[in-house]
């Protein structure tokens, strides 16, 4: 072997030797590489793990749905941005205008290629109902559950709603009020009762403002005012 010719002898000798240098200082070198390729090894195949699970939940998300309606919704977001950036308020109504351009898009790309309506609209449809169904399930809700969407909305503010606070003299002053206009409802619900047998009563002109006047007793009770 003629190690001078542009030195590539004395270099695959040297390489040669190290893979089979006995010594500790060798041997530590060889395990130290042997380490870091297996370490290499391990992180690649983390990442290709990674990658497959990651193509394999797009494919299930869109065998479950369609494709279309993934780009339909990608689609949405972009032109929900564009239009709010033009004056289209955010929200419900960027979002359906969207929704509306992109869906012209979709039928006037499907006519320059000849497609035929019926071919591409039951899609289309499942598409769109699937981009609105969180908004078809909050007018649901509030349709069907006005009051418990009322409840939550008091049980989300009462917290920060302000505290009722009177002075000592001017709640002694309601304290009075509400029980005088209390007992002079109660004695006027009392003469109405007794001033006659029907089964069926009709309250006076003046039991009926004495209701009144209780309830703005209650109101300002109601209301903290000092």
């Amino acid at each position: 072997m003629k190690i001078e010719k542009n030195g590539t002898g004395f270099i695959t000798a040297a390489l040669l030797f190290s893979l089979v240098d006995p010594s500790p200082q060798g041997a530590g070198a060889r395990l130290s590489a042997l380490s870091d390729v297996t370490q290499a090894l391990k992180d690649i195949s983390g990442t290709l793990e990674g990658i497959r699970s990651f193509m394999s939940g797009i494919a299930f998300i869109s065998k479950t749905i369609g494709y279309e309606t993934i780009l339909l919704f990608i689609f949405v977001i972009i032109f929900s941005i564009g239009f709010s950036s033009i004056g289209v308020p955010r929200g419900k109504a960027s979002f359906l205008v969207s929704l509306t351009a992109v869906d012209a898009l979709w039928v006037l790309w499907k006519a320059s290629v000849n497609a035929r309506f019926a071919d591409f609209f039951p899609q289309m449809l499942k598409s769109n109902l699937i981009v609105l169904s969180p908004l078809i399930v909050v007018a649901i809700l509030a349709r069907i559950f006005p009051l418990l969407l009322a409840s939550l909305k008091n049980a989300m503010l009462s917290p920060f709603r302000r505290m009722r606070v009177f002075s000592k003299k001017r709640l002694a002053g309601l304290h009075q009020e509400f029980r005088a206009r209390s007992e002079a409802l109660d004695g006027r619900i009392r003469s109405e009762m007794a001033g006659t047998d029907d089964e069926k009563i009709t309250l006076s002109s003046v039991t009926i403002q004495t209701i009144k006047e209780l309830k703005s007793t209650l109101t300002k009770l109601h209301a903290g005012k000092h």
